[in-house]
């Protein structure tokens, strides 16, 4: 029998049958198991090793028959629709206030109150939440160019369930990159994500701040808190306030706007206004207008990049989406450059744990970067998306470092056809 399950504005079923994410993730497996049989009976099929000479021979031809499968499969991946979404969009404002005010924010984890700390910044210097265990300025070198990257940005995600008391309730994500653009796509190493977190009972700040000035800072020196020793001080981006909001939010703000827009381009295809039924745009309705687009354009744009501008224009100013642990909530702008489908994203190191997507910076940070004015990159600096993904164990170390690297993926903007 037919499969009775409706979708939902990108395309995906709903409870009533399997979502695009879960088919992708059991035919994967079901495929690499499949593969592993084939594997360990090679040897004792004449045929396939006088054809494939050698198991690792034989294994990339399997891999490629297995990507061939499950590409398709991957792309038809988009987002949970905004009405059930649980991400929170970023966006970066100038701080108000001056240098007072710029001071407080940048100094944020210098600030005893932790109950002030909140959202995170992007440019200038990170502020470290441990000051004890620092970073290596080897951990923050380029991968593939062996340069000193760039702060790009920090953001405070703590841990609120009780099972992360002791070792996540404070927790900050900060991100960094390097100049060359040769070094950004994929996962080379041109950015680099970094996990700090401490339990609540901790060395470095108060168990409690009643009672608290709501800007009382204590500047920790001697613990190395302002030790940017790694950084070039001539190199840095301009400093914003990153301020939060729900996706939801931004859709009920902004409904009028996306319906404005949206039967401006339907007029463009001759497609009538009374086919939109309700106060939201659905998948229906973007596939509507894509198949009616000139073949070249359609070729040129394709259905990802379509809605990702679709659910962009929510909120166009959007630089961060973050939405943690929750699987398929990437939004790409393209069906290519994506983290590859047999190997998908690694586990753990550390403790073997999954990694899931916690954020993702936006293109439209670009802008407020200035690169070229800033620090000097060049004009080909760019990118689709940066996807963050992070240990959903939020495991510790005993090394001397307490900023444990995180799996990043970054997405180029895809060239021509998809």
């Amino acid at each position: 029998m037919a499969s009775l399950a409706t979708k939902d504005p990108a395309g995906q079923e709903t409870a009533q049958g399997p979502s695009p994410l879960e088919t992708f993730t059991k035919y994967r497996t079901q495929l690499l198991a499949w593969k592993q049989g084939k594997l360990d009976s090679f040897s004792k099929n004449a045929s396939l090793v006088e054809k494939h000479s050698n198991l690792q021979q034989y294994e990339q031809y399997l891999n490629s028959k297995i990507t061939k499968k499950l590409k398709p499969c991957q792309t038809k991946i988009f987002p949970s629709e905004i009405n059930s979404s649980k991400t929170d969009l970023g966006f970066v404002e100038p701080v108000e206030g001056g240098g007072d005010a710029a001071f407080l924010l940048e100094t944020s984890h210098l600030n005893k109150n932790w109950s002030m700390w909140d959202g995170g910044f992007v440019g200038r210097k990170p502020c470290w939440l441990d000051p004890k265990r620092l970073p290596s300025a080897e951990v923050l070198k380029c991968k593939s160019c062996k340069t000193p990257m760039l702060f790009l940005l920090q953001i405070y995600a703590p841990l609120d369930a009780p099972e992360f008391e002791n070792r996540g309730f404070h927790r900050t994500l900060y991100l960094f990159c390097c100049k060359n653009p040769k070094c950004l796509s994929g996962d080379k190493g041109g950015i680099c994500a970094l996990r700090c977190q401490l339990g609540k009972e901790n060395d470095c700040y108060l168990s409690a701040t009643d009672g608290m000035s709501e800007d009382e800072v204590v500047v920790m020196e001697e613990q190395g808190a302002n030790d940017f020793s790694m950084f070039d001080s001539a190199l840095q981006f301009p400093f914003f306030e990153i301020v939060t909001e729900s996706e939801l939010d931004c859709l009920q703000d902004s409904n009028e706007d996306i319906m404005k827009k949206f039967n401006e381009q339907v007029e463009k295809v001759t497609i009538t206004a009374d086919k939109i039924k309700g106060d939201e745009i659905t998948g229906e309705d973007v596939k509507e207008v894509m198949s009616t687009l000139p073949k070249a354009v359609n070729d040129g744009v394709g259905k990802s990049m379509t809605f990702f501008h679709h659910r962009v224009s929510v909120a166009k100013d959007q630089c961060l989406r973050y939405s943690r642990w929750e699987d398929g909530e990437e939004l790409w702008t393209s069906t290519e450059n994506r983290p590859d489908v047999l190997r998908g994203v690694p586990l753990c190191p550390r403790c073997n744990s999954p990694r899931r997507f916690e954020f993702q910076v936006m293109p439209q940070l670009l802008f407020h970067l200035d690169g070229e004015n800033s620090v000097g990159l060049s004009n080909d600096f760019d990118f689709g998306t940066i996807a963050v993904y992070t240990c959903t164990n939020s495991c510790t170390s005993n090394s001397a470092t307490n900023y444990l690297e995180e799996y990043v993926w970054c997405q180029q903007m895809a060239a021509g056809k998809e």
